[in-house]
């Protein structure tokens, strides 16, 4: 039990009723950064005093930084074990794994999608297969993180799945397949060009894979059939990455302006940060297409993909429709606490960036040039938005039980369509 009053910090233990008291060492203003590193010692040695177990697995002086960093800023986190594991796949676009992801459907574990080239692609995986087991332990009642530690482990090792698989007549068939696990790439782009010449790249995050597999889009997308007469850029749910693959990424699309600038406290630059980021001319990124640009944006589209959006529109390069974005305007740096296999790293708070014009995200997001509400009708009825007394475009998405008798399009996507109508018929 913790209590804080007259800069003391009094511990006492529930069970026994033994206490330690700590005296802070701090101004009015508060514990100086200088004094921190020494409270905080004195602070793990207090509990350790009191003679509480402390559970396996838990480890103190991450959990004290842990509980520090959540009174800086939302954004400020200490990354340890799985959660940092997670964090470093996602920037660096890598994974040790079979390379599948795998997601809960009806109560099973379902393969959503299988990345080309990877153990799974090559070991016979397809998309809808269900996991039923692995290396011989059922996947019933484990969650999808739990079923995905199973599948991972150390390159070069071996993982056994049992998988059933719907048939071409409608009857299921158990499958035992046997996978390598190696290092993976994971596909955070996508990209396809549509019969009336849209092509339509989607960004899921981004990673230092980005640039290069936008490029690889574009280069192809270009390079098909009769020309490119657009492109659909889709943010949606891209809840941001890195700032450096973004701004380079928006570079892609422009040849002149500023894509983004940082600045610190009271405005100041920040050490080892980037200050502004400019895009190149022509010659030196030959990768511009002439052609309209619309983006799709919603509530969860943030940070990284703000920045991309935002240089775009700020630079009369594209428009955007959907929702206005989530408003995560500030940049993070990485802090190395701890080395070695135990590693800890501080993602910590340091700057916000503005947009060209010194325009701010943060807070605010960026709005759409044309807002889109969505409709939902499903078993329960119809779901219409409450707030449509703004100039809105209804985004009608049936579901499952809308309908007595029949079907309906699950892929179904009215806002892709709207995009494509936009480029086609823009100048």
């Amino acid at each position: 039990i913790v209590d804080v009053a007259d800069r003391q910090i009094v511990l006492k233990r529930g069970d026994t009723g033994a206490t330690d008291t700590l005296e802070l060492d701090a101004s009015s203003a508060g514990i100086s950064l200088q004094t921190l590193p020494d409270q905080l010692e004195q602070l793990e040695g207090a509990i350790l005093g009191l003679g509480e177990d402390i559970p396996e697995g838990v480890d103190l002086p991450v959990e004290l930084l842990r509980g520090l960093s959540r009174s800086l800023d939302r954004h400020s986190v200490v990354m340890h074990r799985g959660k940092l594991d997670r964090f470093d796949e996602r920037i660096k676009g890598k994974l040790v794994g079979i390379g599948a992801r795998i997601g809960l459907e009806d109560g099973e574990m379902a393969v959503k999608e299988v990345f080309d080239g990877a153990p799974a692609h090559k070991g016979g995986l397809i998309e809808g297969d269900r996991v039923v087991r692995v290396d011989g332990i059922s996947t019933n009642g484990m969650s999808v993180r739990q079923t995905v530690a199973r599948i991972r482990g150390p390159a070069r090792t071996r993982v056994r799945l049992q998988v059933r698989r719907m048939g071409t007549s409608g009857e299921d068939s158990l499958l035992k397949l046997t996978f390598t696990r190696a290092e993976v790439k994971i596909p955070n782009v996508s990209w396809r060009i549509d019969e009336h010449g849209v092509g339509i790249i989607t960004i899921d995050h981004f990673s230092e894979q980005t640039v290069r597999l936008c490029r690889s889009a574009l280069e192809e997308l270009s390079a098909g059939g009769e020309g490119l007469v657009g492109i659909v850029l889709d943010l949606r749910g891209n809840t941001g990455g890195s700032m450096i693959q973004s701004a380079d990424t928006a570079d892609l699309f422009l040849t002149d302006g500023v894509i983004v600038k940082t600045a610190g406290r009271g405005g100041k630059p920040v050490p080892n940060l980037i200050r502004m980021i400019r895009a190149h001319p022509a010659d030196v990124m030959p990768f511009e297409p002439d052609v309209p640009i619309v983006i799709l944006q919603n509530k969860r589209s943030a940070s990284a993909s703000e920045i991309l959006a935002g240089a775009l529109t700020s630079l009369q390069r594209a428009v955007i429709i959907g929702r206005t974005s989530h408003g995560k305007g500030t940049v993070q740096k990485l802090y190395m606490l701890r080395g070695g296999e135990d590693r800890v790293r501080l993602k910590l708070t340091v700057a916000e960036y503005y947009l060209a014009g010194d325009v701010p995200v943060h807070g605010a997001g960026l709005s759409p040039d044309l807002t889109v509400r969505r409709v939902v009708y499903n078993r329960s009825g119809a779901w219409i938005p409450p707030d449509l007394d703004e100039t809105v475009v209804l985004d009608v998405d049936e579901r499952q039980g809308w309908r007595e008798e029949g079907s309906f399009d699950r892929d179904a996507d009215p806002l892709l369509v709207l995009a494509g109508s936009i480029v086609r018929n823009a100048s």
